[in-house]
């Protein structure tokens, strides 16, 4: 049997093998990079971004949620009325005490318009003048938002709209009118949905005030009686100036049914 035969590499063989595997390694210089180095950008730019992306998604919330407020308007607010809204301190008026002998009685400011009490002219007088921006006429760039929502004038292109604070006064005024329908029917005829009219607006006016939340605290103190207590009334709101948005909604009437003034 014949000895195997072995033959020693020859080194320049070998040096290019070495060589040649080398060129697939990554280098840094005249340094070899460890493969296992090779995923940290890769984690660190997934984290950036990914930082980014949350930063970008609560600035994006912030600005969406803190761009509508009681301050500046609501989404739901007519657009072009937003302009409108200052806010101001007021104190609320006609609230209720006790005299000296235990009666219960109504403080009345005779220097501010009455709007209650029993029916006289002033009264009805004042409530039409605090309503006469109830129907209003919008058009052009106003209207964008309306236009296929509400209705439209018969010149074209004018539609008429209300804002709601002002259907809310209605309401209020034709709870007051129910109290003292004699005075507005003395003929005895009521027409037939007088009631529903009126449960429509009690109903109504609930939903607005809950929707508004008034948060203002209300106080209390103890009558004569050892076991009841009566609100402080007369606290400080923060309001909305109704003087500027009616004057907003004024400039926008247009008389165009009857008994429009």
């Amino acid at each position: 049997m014949e000895n195997p035969m072995y033959s020693s590499l020859d080194e320049s063989s070998n040096i290019d093998s070495v060589e040649e595997k080398e060129l697939f390694l990554p280098r840094e210089g005249n340094r070899l990079l460890d493969r296992r180095a090779l995923p940290w950008p890769w984690i660190v730019s997934t984290l950036f971004f990914a930082a980014l992306s949350t930063v970008l998604m609560a600035w994006l919330w912030f600005t969406t949620t803190s761009r509508f407020s009681f301050s500046t308007g609501f989404s739901t607010d007519f657009e072009p009325s937003r302009s409108t809204v200052q806010l101001e301190t007021l104190r609320f008026t006609g609230g209720l005490e006790l005299d000296d002998n235990n009666t219960l009685f109504r403080v009345v400011e005779s220097n501010l318009p009455q709007y209650v009490g029993t029916p006289t002219r002033e009264i009805d007088e004042n409530w039409h003048n605090l309503m006469r921006g109830l129907e209003i006429v919008v058009d052009g760039d106003e209207a964008s938002t309306v236009y296929d929502k509400t209705l439209e004038e018969p010149e074209g292109g004018h539609y008429r709209m209300s804002l709601d604070i002002y259907h809310s006064l209605h309401c209020v005024n034709m709870v007051r009118k129910g109290i003292d329908k004699e005075y507005y029917h003395p003929d005895g005829k009521i027409p037939y949905f007088y009631r529903i009219h009126i449960d429509h607006c009690i109903d109504y006016l609930r939903q607005a005030i809950q929707c508004q939340g008034d948060l203002t605290p209300l106080y209390y103190y103890k009558i004569h009686d050892p076991e009841a207590t009566i609100p402080i009334f007369g606290g400080e709101h923060t309001c909305r100036n109704f003087g500027a948005i009616d004057r907003w909604a004024l400039d926008q009437k247009r008389c165009g049914y009857p008994g429009c003034r």
